[in-house]
């Protein structure tokens, strides 16, 4: 089950295509904040499968976003500023799991490209509150 479809039923929601845009919006708030706290863990601690849920996590709010960015919910939101966020916390998530994925060792870039997407992420939830 992935991050969104546990925090979906968390909710009471089992398919989240059938979700109001509220609930939809409510539920990718959950999900970063769940990234969000995850990341501010001992990142030495984070096993590889778990990165890839937290990046599977990110990608599919970020999808999210782009179905909510059409409807009338959008206008409620600073979809303008979120998106760029979006877009680099993702970026240095799909960085830190590139690296895991090569069999390389944890470095410096690979902490510091999750450090930046938590910290993308905190603005977003910033953004949205």
């Amino acid at each position: 089950m992935s991050m969104i479809e546990r925090i979906s039923h968390t909710k009471g929601v089992s398919n989240l295509k059938l979700a109001s845009d509220d609930l939809k919006l409510e539920i990718y708030k959950l999900t970063l904040n769940e990234i969000f706290i995850a990341l501010g863990q001992d990142l030495q601690g984070l096993p590889k499968n778990y990165v890839d849920d937290l990046k599977n996590g990110l990608q599919e709010t970020i999808n999210g976003f782009y179905q909510l960015r059409i409807k009338s919910i959008a206008n409620t939101i600073n979809i303008n500023a979120i998106m760029p966020k979006f877009i680099e916390a993702n970026t240095k998530l799909l960085s830190a799991t590139t690296l895991l994925g090569a069999g390389k060792i944890k470095s410096d870039k690979y902490y510091k490209s999750l450090q930046i997407c938590r910290e993308r992420i905190f603005e977003i939830l910033e953004l949205l509150a």
